[in-house]
């Protein structure tokens, strides 16, 4: 799966030099470089992550109402950076902008589950697997979960999570981790 990944990679950086107003592709471009880092790919993670911080607050200043960039970012800051609160600030203007977006959902709950609010955390997850029950990344939503569920100490909740989802993506190393 990694020779796809990095495939994706090189097809985002592609949009980002074609189009380089839109924010969307710095968006997802900043994700994929944070995916890099979290799955263990990256062959010099600092200067990933500096490049994950630069394409997400590039995104969020060409379109500062794009909820799926706000969230993004907010993401950049709370797992590469420890810039939790901030991460709020930004996952709670996506939300705002678009409730509905099952992303903003999820990782908003992985922040809270990064402040150590657990309870907080399950729920903003469960809302996102409501908006999408089907999702196609419900890997990621089970993953995230599984941070709450270990803050509480809810061992056998976070194995039963972990089975699920490493049926339906065994890469994710955050899974494992």
């Amino acid at each position: 799966e990694k020779p796809l990944f990095l495939q994706a990679g090189e097809l985002l950086r592609q949009a980002v030099m074609q189009e380089p107003e839109y924010a969307a592709a710095h968006a997802w471009f900043a994700f994929w470089q944070m995916f890099l880092v979290g799955q263990g790919w990256a062959d010099n993670p600092p200067d990933v992550m500096a490049e994950a911080g630069r394409l997400a607050e590039r995104a969020i200043m060409l379109d500062p109402q794009d909820a799926k960039a706000l969230t993004i970012a907010g993401h950049v800051r709370a797992f590469l950076y420890h810039r939790l609160d901030e991460a709020m600030e930004l996952h709670e203007r996506a939300l705002s902008l678009n409730p509905n977006l099952p992303l903003a959902w999820v990782l908003a709950g992985l922040a809270e589950a990064y402040l150590g609010r657990p309870a907080e955390a399950i729920a903003r997850v469960h809302h996102a697997r409501q908006l999408s029950p089907f999702d196609p990344h419900g890997y990621f939503f089970d993953m995230a979960l599984m941070l709450g569920h270990l803050l509480r100490r809810e061992h056998a909740v976070v194995v039963e999570l972990a089975h699920r989802s490493i049926a339906l993506n065994p890469s994710l190393t955050s899974t494992y981790k």
